[in-house]
């Protein structure tokens, strides 16, 4: 019987830290050797209990067993074990609705115990707006799950308020642990569920259209959906939601309060979808996590202090529509290394500065990159040219082919660019990837519309952007058949990439990358769904195709077919050794 009753308690503590619908457990009884003879035991609110009042763990059992839970009530317990002699279930299994289950017998060598338990409605009420109190309700299961259902919108409350305060707490007897918003609701009241510490989950239906200020205050969600429907967040919603990573901000949002993510230091990237005019005040401050931010084109005012203390972020595109940059802006992003402003410096329409203040006490190596033609118009701005040393023309890096060329990829969806009048050389090619072929075509006005990517070649390895009113339509069919694709942050590969590269036995060309390579902020990339075993796209620089009178390949090096896939034994053909096109006879 001790094996028996060791066995029990031991799978009764792994399951109450973790699922408790359909789970099954297999343990041994060594895990309770610090609990063996207590009379009652309660783990996480479940409680085994030997009613007779002897200790549980004895040679032998004289009594009843009995499972109790506050999760809910069982509705189904099955007992898996080598032999049962006696049991008053009539067998292994028992079901029912109950939150107190007893069990009278003799069972040894249990592997498992499957228990489901049914959640039970702890709490519930109303909670619509006045005059539509009864039109939204709330309730809370044993289960930690907080549902607020109906139709129309919340009421507003304060921090003590809400009529669910009392469960907030981890110590409370039922902790809300999960929030469901179901469809029908249409606005979260403010500081609806402030301090929930323990909520891990939350969803938000598609319809809602306002989160309420404080809302989510200090919640525990790792990640949030907000709908495109929602047009008001409010000061606060967000704050101090330490687990939350990332985050979407739909176009539909025209009110975006203040502090709204203010120290959430787990958010790691921040998407604002083209709509979005402006970003609020402090509404990152201290997200000492974030790494990465998209700012669209809609957003014309970045308010104070909105990214103070970010101090993981690198770097920031700002986009040509922005106005004004308010003060304190990135005060304090210490591995701020590089910003973009693709706003063309006009006195009619130019980005305003508040103060200088905007970029203390970021990294040391700050450099503002505008377009080259804007360069000394920033340099002499009001405001402006208390910064002059920062600022620098918009440039992408190219590297050499060996015979002194400079290749190099480029991509912003903010700002068309062009190659500067004075810069005669480098070219602006787009790409198509017809089935394994390659095609490079030149741009002839070399402007490179936004949202598009491209291959630069130059004798240069710096090349600077200068700033592009219109489109670059010169090219056949412009950039219709453009197939390069861009990001404008560093990202993971997305799956069959291939990125511009070279290698010492092949020439310039599209290569693949490896699964967990990284693609570079601002370049541009192929994504091939054909033969994986295709290593590479080269850019046919040869003049013709040499041929190999022997019929043999005696040269060293690595051959590839035109499919860019190694040949080790290669047969009569064509084939491609040290970047060129060789015939095999």
């Amino acid at each position: 019987m001790k094996r028996k009753l060791l066995s029990i308690l031991a799978l009764l503590m792994t399951a109450a830290t973790g699922a408790w619908a359909d789970t099954t457990v297999t343990i041994t009884g060594d895990n309770l050797s610090d609990n063996e003879n207590e009379p009652s035991f309660t783990i996480e609110g479940v409680t085994v209990t030997n009613t007779s009042g002897d200790a549980i763990i004895v040679n032998d059992l004289e009594g009843i067993l009995t499972f109790s839970t506050e999760l809910g009530n069982f509705t189904e317990i099955v007992i898996n074990a080598d032999e049962i002699i006696e049991s008053d279930w009539g067998g292994s299994t028992w079901t029912g609705n109950a939150s107190s289950v007893s069990l009278e017998g003799w069972i040894y060598g249990i592997s498992s115990i499957v228990f489901t338990i049914s959640p039970t409605v702890v709490a519930s009420g109303n909670c619509g707006t006045s005059g539509h109190v009864e039109e939204v309700q709330w309730s809370l299961t044993s289960d930690g799950v907080l549902t607020i259902s109906g139709s129309g919108d919340m009421k507003d409350y304060n921090s003590t308020s809400m009529p669910w305060r009392n469960y907030r707490s981890a110590s409370a007897t039922y902790t809300i642990k999960s929030i469901v918003i179901e469809d029908g609701v249409t606005a979260i009241g403010d500081y609806a569920f402030q301090g929930c510490s323990s909520a891990t989950s939350v969803s938000i239906p598609d319809g809602l259209t306002t989160i309420g200020s404080n809302a989510f205050y200090s919640c525990k969600m790792e990640s949030v959906y907000i709908p495109d429907d929602v047009t008001t967040i409010g000061s606060y919603a967000f704050q101090k939601c330490k687990n939350l990573e990332t985050v979407t901000i739909p176009g539909s949002v025209t009110t975006f309060g203040n502090s709204v993510f203010k120290e959430c230091t787990g958010l790691t990237s921040v998407d604002f979808l083209d709509g979005v005019t402006y970003i609020g005040s402090s509404n990152f401050y201290g997200c000492t996590g974030l790494k990465s931010v998209d700012i669209p084109a809609s957003v014309t005012r970045i308010s104070s202090s909105a990214f103070y203390g970010c101090t993981s972020l690198e770097s920031v595109d700002i986009p040509a529509n922005v106005t004004k940059i308010e003060s304190n802006v990135f005060d304090g992003c210490s591995s701020l290394t590089s910003i973009n402003l693709y706003k063309l410096y006009i006195e009619t329409n130019r980005l305003v500065l508040s103060s200088t203040n905007a970029f203390d006490n970021c990294h040391d190596d700050l450099k503002i990159h505008v377009f080259s033609d804007y360069v000394d118009a920033y340099k002499t701005a009001p405001t402006w040219i208390n910064i002059e040393d920062k600022i620098t023309p918009i440039s992408v890096t190219a590297n050499p082919d060996g015979t002194g060329f400079y290749w190099a990829t480029y991509y912003n969806d903010l700002a068309n660019a062009k190659i500067p009048d004075d810069d005669t050389y480098t070219q602006v090619f787009k790409v198509a990837l017809s089935g394994s072929t390659l095609t490079l075509t030149e741009i002839s006005d070399r402007v490179i519309n936004k949202g598009e990517g491209v291959v630069l070649k130059s004798n240069s390895s710096s090349i600077e952007l200068a700033s592009a009113a219109s489109t670059g339509t010169e090219a056949v069919g412009g950039y219709d058949d453009n197939d390069l694709k861009g990001t404008m942050n560093s990202i993971t590969n997305p799956g069959n990439a291939y990125v511009l590269n070279k290698t010492a036995t092949n020439g310039v060309g599209f290569y693949r990358l490896s699964s967990e390579g990284t693609i570079g902020a601002h370049k541009a990339y192929l994504t091939y769904s054909g033969d994986l075993a295709r290593e590479f796209f080269l850019f046919d620089e040869a003049t013709g195709i040499e041929a190999i009178d022997n019929g043999q390949l005696t040269i060293d090096n690595v051959v590839y077919d035109l499919q860019g896939r190694r040949v080790a034994q290669p047969a009569k053909g064509l084939y491609i050794v040290n970047g060129k096109k060789y015939i095999k006879k």
